[in-house]
């Protein structure tokens, strides 16, 4: 459910500006947003709040998490995370409570949160930075730009240089390996998966995975079961709350019962992941990457 929430969220998020994906760096003295908001680099919130995990995540990694405030009720990744305040959920958080809290700073995404939402919070006076991590360059601009209104301008860069290198790297290792093809499941019910445009497929591809539906013009199309018996996927993930391992089983169940005939069930390549690492563009996206090698190879 947490999943379908975040993929309603990016179809109300319409762009809100048509500026290009480039470098975070507007000029010397300024930086801008993937929505075109202008911020002073001498510009130091002392209060923050996230609206999203993947932002959340983020804010820790840089070790800035004393500047954070509150969280949606979403925002459980570092398990600290739970301990701050809470704004809501993404769609729809709490302005009042956003209120209360003070912040000098807002950070959220076009992919989880609305376009209402950011709206409103602009037409409350508040400061709001919005990141577009649709792709791995993009969360390497999310982190150069959080660290730097953080004051974590160092600690972003070396995030963000280590997560080029491992990229590099997989690509170099996938040089030699001809790609399995896989079907990502994002929901069962309905069948829903995801075309090359996305965040996740682009993991799929580090991950020595060629995705079987790269070329659906939907993001995240629904897809039918007979045509996905004709694609004859060689492995399977599916996108799933790992620690709930009777659902893991029933799931791998459903899998096997609705695409028993695919060389993906016939050789047992199903493999679970965790919806909350795969489906959030961070800094945990190598070892998304790490962990599908380790699963399929």
């Amino acid at each position: 459910m947490k999943r379908i929430i975040l993929f309603i969220g990016f179809i109300l998020f319409i762009s809100l500006s048509s500026c290009e994906k480039e470098e975070v760096f507007n000029s010397e003295n300024s930086i801008r947003d993937d929505a075109g908001n202008i911020f002073p680099l001498d510009f130091n919130p002392k209060r923050i709040i996230s609206l999203a995990p993947n932002i959340t995540e983020t804010i820790y990694s840089l070790n800035a998490d004393s500047l954070l405030f509150g969280v949606t009720d979403y925002c459980d990744f570092p398990p600290e995370a739970k301990n701050k305040d809470k704004v809501g959920s993404l769609l729809d958080p709490n302005i009042e409570k956003i209120t209360s809290l003070k912040p000098d700073l807002i950070f959220m995404t076009t992919e989880g949160n609305s376009k209402y939402t950011y709206l409103s919070l602009k037409n409350n006076g508040f400061k709001v930075f919005v990141a577009n991590p649709g792709d791995i360059d993009g969360i390497k601009r999310m982190i150069t730009g959080i660290g730097i209104l953080t004051g974590k301008k160092q600690t972003a860069k070396k995030l963000a240089e280590r997560i080029e290198d491992e990229r590099k790297y997989f690509k170099l290792e996938n040089t030699g390996i001809k790609p399995k093809k896989c079907l990502l499941i994002v929901s069962m019910n309905p069948l829903i998966t995801v075309n090359r445009f996305t965040y996740i497929s682009e993991v799929m591809e580090l991950s020595g995975l060629e995705n079987i539906y790269n070329s659906e013009l939907l993001e995240y199309p629904n897809i039918s079961y007979e045509d996905v018996l004709l694609k004859n996927p060689e492995c399977i993930v599916y996108m799933c709350d790992t620690t709930n391992k009777t659902l893991v089983m029933e799931t791998a169940d459903a899998i096997k019962s609705r695409l028993g005939v695919t060389d993906a069930v016939k050789n047992n390549r199903i493999f679970p992941v965790d919806e909350n690492i795969i489906s959030r563009p961070g800094t945990r996206v190598m070892e998304c990457v790490k962990l599908l090698r380790l699963k399929v190879f």
